[in-house]
This record gives C-alpha cells, sequence and structure tokens, in this order.
C-alpha cells in the first residue's frame, strides 16, 4: 500500500512553513497578506463556506472572474477542506456567479515563481492533494463552464453534478501547453485512456449532456435546483451509518495500484472494520426489526 501523501493541518491563522514532504513537494501554506486581511473582514473570501446540517458547501467566490483560480484562492480552499475533514461528513463543491471554474487568472499578478513549476508546486500542488486524501465524500456542483484548473477540480471530485448551463474544457493544448494540477491523474481514471486523450488534446468542449453522455459528469439537472439537489445527495453519503463512506471510498481511491489478491485481503480487513464500528449498532437493529416484522 502506497503510503498517503503528507498534508498539513495547519489551521487558519497559523504558519506551516516551507518544510519539503517525502517527495520533494512544499507545504506551501504560507499567509500571505491578501488571506490576512480576508481573515480580519477587510478583503472578500474568495471561498465561502456554508454549512447545512452535515454538509460543508464551499464555493469559489470570484465571479467576476468565472472563480478563476489564485494563489490565495487555494490557500482559503486548503482551510476550509481542513475545517470540513474535521467538522463534516460531506463536502460540496461549487462556483459563485455564472462559471463553476475557469482555470487560472490570466490577469492576475505575476509572481516571480519561475519556471512555471515552481508555482505549481508552492501554490496548487499539496491542496489537490489535499483534496484527493480527504476521506468524506465531495461532489462537484458545476454550475457553468469548467475550464482548465476548474476541469481538474471538478474531476478530483468523487461525484459531478452538472447544471444544463455547465460545460468542460481543458484548453491547454490549443494554447501550446500540458495539463496540471492532476487533470492527467483524474481524467484517465474518470473517463478512460481514449476520451481523457481526446478532451485534453482534441479541442473539445463538452455541453452538460455530452459531458453525462461521456461519464464525466453522474447527472445533469436543472440549474435552479443544481445545489440543492448536490447537497441533497452529499447528505445521503453523509447519513449513511459507522464509517462504511469512508472506508469504501479509500479502497476504490487504493484499488488501481492493488492486484486483485492485494485487493481482496483490503477488503477482508476493511470489512473487519466496518463491521465492528460501534456506529452501525443502531442501523443494524433497525435492518433487523424491517426483517422481522
Amino acid at each position: 500500500m502506497n503510503a498517503p501523501l503528507p498534508v498539513s493541518r495547519a489551521m487558519p491563522g497559523k504558519t506551516s512553513g516551507l518544510a519539503r514532504d517525502q517527495y520533494g513537494m512544499q507545504d506551501y501554506r504560507p499567509r500571505r497578506l491578501a488571506s490576512m486581511l480576508r481573515q480580519k473582514g477587510l478583503a472578500m473570501p474568495q471561498i465561502q463556506t456554508q454549512t447545512r446540517g452535515t454538509v460543508h458547501v464551499l464555493t469559489l467566490n470570484r465571479p467576476e472572474r468565472l472563480n478563476a483560480v489564485t494563489p490565495e484562492l487555494f490557500d482559503e480552499l486548503s482551510d476550509a477542506l481542513v475545517h470540513a475533514r474535521e467538522e463534516a461528513r460531506a463536502v460540496v463543491l461549487t462556483g459563485a456567479g455564472k462559471g463553476f471554474c475557469a482555470g487560472g487568472d490570466i490577469r492576475a499578478p505575476k509572481s516571480d515563481y519561475a519556471p512555471a513549476s515552481r508555482r505549481m508546486r508552492r501554490f496548487y500542488h499539496s491542496v489537490m492533494a489535499q483534496l484527493d486524501e480527504l476521506d468524506i465524500p465531495v461532489i462537484a456542483a458545476v454550475n457553468g463552464p469548467a475550464l482548465g484548473a476548474g476541469l481538474s477540480l471538478a474531476a478530483a471530485a468523487d461525484l459531478r453534478l452538472a447544471s444544463e448551463r455547465a460545460s468542460f474544457a481543458a484548453g491547454f493544448a490549443p494554447v501550446g501547453l500540458s495539463p496540471d494540477n492532476g487533470a492527467t491523474y483524474h481524467l484517465v481514471r474518470v473517463l478512460g485512456y481514449t476520451r481523457a486523450f481526446e478532451l485534453l488534446l482534441a479541442g473539445v468542449r463538452l455541453d452538460a449532456a455530452a459531458a453525462r453522455e461521456w461519464g464525466l459528469v453522474n447527472d445533469v439537472v436543472p440549474h435552479a435546483e443544481l445545489l440543492d439537489r448536490a447537497v441533497e445527495l452529499a447528505g445521503r453519503l453523509a447519513a449513511m451509518p459507522g464509517s462504511s463512506v469512508p472506508v469504501t471510498k479509500r479502497l476504490l481511491k487504493e484499488a488501481h495500484r492493488r492486484h486483485l489478491v492485494e485487493q481482496l485481503e483490503s477488503e477482508a480487513r476493511a470489512f473487519d472494520e466496518t463491521s465492528q464500528d460501534p456506529a452501525r449498532r443502531g442501523a443494524r437493529e433497525a435492518m433487523r426489526q424491517r426483517i422481522t416484522s
């Protein structure tokens, strides 16, 4: 079994420094001035968190830029994921305004991080790993265009619901770039090699119906119902008793790294873990009563 990628658990307002993990990646989370201003209420947050029962709704909040990503947005997303891991049983990720996420913000001030890979490692990689490592379900509610890094974010979720206004495109190859933020990792798992190749390299732009046909999204719903439907689905997953959801998610995440015999053994150990969880006793008793009544 591969060791999980170490992820910072620093809470908002604390600095974790720039220590390198065993993979040579930086835990980038120094507190920048813009983040401090938002914490003090002096600037608009780029991630808004709403709590609906045991579900955290995380909204990318740069609607004037179609929620294009910035280092500050990813910094706040990291903080929100830390809180969700500690406080929630499911996450819904969506965008404010007309877009889900338009990818990188080409109008953002240029940083001193050159080559570009330094910027990726410093600001983005650890957050994408943190999202992938999260042991609770993540549902992307794609309310509009998901382009470039936005496509990567959507693909990183466990499930994707799209409104009829959603669209998906990579946008890297037409400008002579290769994908980033885990697009190649997640899309080949979601779509298979051939579809991922076509989406990333052939200049394809999928509308919501085509994304459903390709298997990129689980369902297409009316735009006005999108968030409620996503929260409803997240709530159903959050309400599952015991540790069945996080344990099954872990098994699915690890399956592609293992041979069948190894996976069978992992399933056996996981079954012991879930069957002995005290939190499932009520559900087991309720099922027994339904059977005997």
